[in-house]
């Protein structure tokens, strides 16, 4: 899926799936990403909404809204980070994926075609194919009403105190 989408790097925190809980080693795997890659902006699970079932995308939004904010900023936080070389890093902003309560629509009319084909490499988790990518070009239309362009893909997004 990665190279479908043109990705570079992939780094697999060796997580067992259906397995995850928000707790501090994930935490920690989280904010040693944060210190070496420096993002600006971080995009995640929503954590929040009501009726998010799936327990990892759960555990993995709430564990990365918590290594954003306070812990990958905060020296006090894994010493041994610093130990390493790796310093303390302030992320602009959190992008929630999949939010009841969206506040940015991007347009993905270009690269709509792109994220249909790396989902499908997930092969065992998408299930059949066509029905995927017609349901979500329907909410992709959805989300673009009233917007300047014919697909959109929405989020929430969170400015981090500097």
């Amino acid at each position: 899926a990665a190279r479908r989408l043109g990705v570079a790097e992939v780094v697999f925190l060796r997580c067992m799936d259906g397995e995850l809980a928000p707790d501090l080693n994930l935490r920690e795997r989280i904010v040693r990403m944060i210190r070496i890659h420096k993002p600006d902006v971080i995009i995640t699970h929503d954590p929040f909404r009501p009726y998010a079932l799936h327990p990892d995308h759960r555990a993995v939004g709430l564990a990365t809204t918590d290594a954003v904010y306070p812990t990958a900023r905060d020296p006090l936080y894994f010493p041994e980070h610093l130990q390493t070389g790796l310093e303390p890093h302030k992320t602009a902003e959190i992008w929630f994926f999949g939010p009841e309560h969206p506040d940015k629509v991007i347009d993905i009319s270009e690269t709509f075609d792109r994220k249909i084909d790396a989902l499908r490499a997930h092969v065992t988790q998408v299930g059949e194919a066509e029905e995927l990518e017609s349901r979500m070009r329907d909410r992709a239309i959805e989300l673009a009403e009233g917007h300047p362009f014919e697909l959109g893909e929405a989020f929430k997004v969170v400015q981090m105190r500097r």
